[in-house]
This record gives structure tokens, sequence and C-alpha cells, in this order.
């Protein structure tokens, strides 16, 4: 079984190393156990791996210094929340969350992070991250052929995949995974949950379990299935940087699929263009409310200056949604790193 080698203890090379040490860190209590989110003392650094790789580092220790935080991030929270207030006024949106962390031992900025949303598309991660691990065991799942028996369809996607399955054609898992992370397709996430299912009694919503992911509960009064916070969300990507759980090359490699996404009307439209941006975004159409949910996620390289940011969206117009993150990722880029 894949998740019986989802060592559920591995995230201790992270997460009990500097418990007390980091600005936001995790707790992972055993099976079953929570995410414990606590803040500690500012003269803490972390240590990092440096050399051979473009989007991964690695933690190694905490140390003791003395750290001076840039006084922007208090500029940074007054004006994102200015921005969301205004939104959220002008109803131009009905539900904004977002997620800030200086990936440079830097602190952290959450405006509604706790508000429950629903993941969408943004559950292709997890999915590949299983498939990662098990290859870290046994590489050939990777090569593992999957047939698409008919040809994708892409009618309930309001952003549509620019590369889609062909029918009657055989894909390797590794084929599947770059579609589903750099293209969002629906089609391959299917094929590879259909599989995980099949050939290993695995649910996907137990890989969230397993990374100490808490979700929200899937009520009859929840028709929309807000389950997922964005703070919760963002240390999928936490965890992918800092190469906790996977081994460093396939978190490098996962990274660098996400670094080629082909949706740039979110967190990318907002930033200079060549900054690298490993990103996923997810997108849902609710027809008894109306409701249209956007979302986009990941890590942005600026030079010297990395940073994750996740941000989530609630409303009744997918473009005017997609204007608002990209808005919201521009002034966080000018206001932090420039």
């Amino acid at each position: 079984m894949i998740l019986a080698h989802l060592e559920k203890l591995e995230l201790k090379n992270l997460l009990i190393l500097c418990t007390t040490t980091s600005l936001l860190i995790g707790v992972f209590l055993g099976t079953g156990g929570t995410l414990l989110l606590k803040k500690a003392p500012n003269n803490f650094k972390e240590v990092r791996s440096t050399g051979g790789y473009s989007f991964i580092s690695p933690l190694l220790e905490c140390e003791n210094v003395e750290l001076e935080y840039s006084s922007n991030i208090t500029e940074l929270r007054t004006d994102i929340e200015n921005k969301i207030e205004y939104n959220l006024k002008e109803k131009k949106a009905s539900a904004i969350s977002y997620y800030f962390r200086d990936l440079n031992n830097g602190p952290w900025i959450g405006i509604d992070e706790d508000e429950p949303h629903s993941p969408a598309s943004l559950i292709k991660i997890p999915l590949a991250m299983a498939y990662y691990k098990q290859a870290e065991l046994t590489p050939e799942i990777l090569k593992q052929e999957i047939l698409n028996v008919s040809e994708e369809n892409t009618d309930e996607q309001n952003i549509k995949p620019e590369a889609k399955l062909q029918a009657n054609t055989n894909y390797t898992v590794e084929q599947l995974i770059q579609y589903m992370l750099v293209h969002s397709s629906n089609e391959a996430f299917n094929l590879l949950n259909t599989y995980l299912y099949e050939n290993h009694p695995v649910k996907l919503v137990n890989i969230y379990v397993d990374l100490g992911i808490k979700l929200a509960p899937n009520t009859p009064q929840n028709p929309n299935g807000n389950i997922i916070s964005v703070r919760e969300y963002a240390s999928f990507f936490r965890i992918l940087y800092n190469s906790s759980y996977l081994s460093k090359t396939h978190s490098e490699h996962m990274l660098q699929h996400l670094s080629t996404s082909t949706f740039d009307d979110g967190i990318v439209g907002g930033v200079p263009v060549g900054t690298s941006v490993s990103h996923k975004f997810g997108e849902r159409y609710f027809e008894a409310s109306k409701e249209h949910q956007l979302h986009d996620c990941g890590i942005i390289y600026a030079a010297h200056k990395p940073y994750l940011l996740c941000v989530m969206t609630r409303g009744n117009d997918l473009q005017v949604l997609s204007s608002i993150i990209r808005d919201i990722s521009a002034s966080t880029y000018k206001t932090f790193v420039e």
C-alpha cells in the first residue's frame, strides 16, 4: 500500500527540529495527529543547504542569532488589508483569504487565513506528492502506463488546459503528473486517483492526514466543500521547499513542474516577467449558489528574497477574482521585494 510507506513521522526532520525556533512551525503528533502552529522568539535563524538546487532550500538546523526584520512587513499587512477591505466592500468578492511567508527565515502574515475554502484543483498537489513518495521506494511506479480511454472533457473547467489527453492512449504516471500539475488536467487527476484507489485502497483525504493537514468536515450545511484554509494549504509548499517529506530530488522535480504552470492570470500576473514562480491554481463554479471560487498558491523566487504567497477567493465573477489575486500579488511583490 502506498500509504504504508508514507512514513508519518518523517516530517520530524523539519517539524521537531525547529519546534520552538521558527516563526511558524508544525509539530506532527504521530498517527492521526494534528498540526500545531506556534510562534517563537525572533533570535533564531533557519540554516539551509546551499547550492545545487533551483527550487528547494532544505532546512539543516536552527541557530541562535540576532535577527532584524524589515519594517516593510507591517506596511505589507496594512496595504493588503486595505485592498481586501475595499474589494469586499465593493462586493467584488464575498471572501478573500491571504497568507504570506518570507522564506528567508522571515515572518508570516495571515488575513482571514483560517477561513475554509473548496480546494478544487489544489488537491492535485497532494496526489502528486503521494506518487513521488512511493517512487522513492519503487521508482518503477513513475513508468507505470495507464490507458486513457476517452478524449479529455474540459467542459466543466472555466480555465481550460492548454494541452489535453488523447483518447485510447497510454500515458506513464510521470506524464500524467506533468499534465496534472502543468496544465491542471482533470482527466490526468482522475486517472491517477483511480489507479491509486484501485491498486492501493487509499482515499485522497488520507494523504492530508499523513501530512498533518487538518480539513474541515464536509457536511450537508457546507455544499460547496469548503474544507481547507489558505494557511493549511500553504503547508504543502513549505514541505516541498524545505524538502522535509519528499527526497530533495523529488521535491525539486515537483516544484520544477509547478514552475511551468500555464496559468498566468493570478499570482504570476502580478510579478515582473521572467520571475520564476512555482504555483498551483484551483477554480470551481457552483451552479446552485452561482458562486465561483478561484485560488492561487505558490513560491515566488524573487532574487535573494523568495516568499510564499497563497490567495483564496470567492465571488460571482471569475475574471474579477483573477484580477484581485493579480493585484494582491503585485502589491506583495512591490512592497516586499522592491
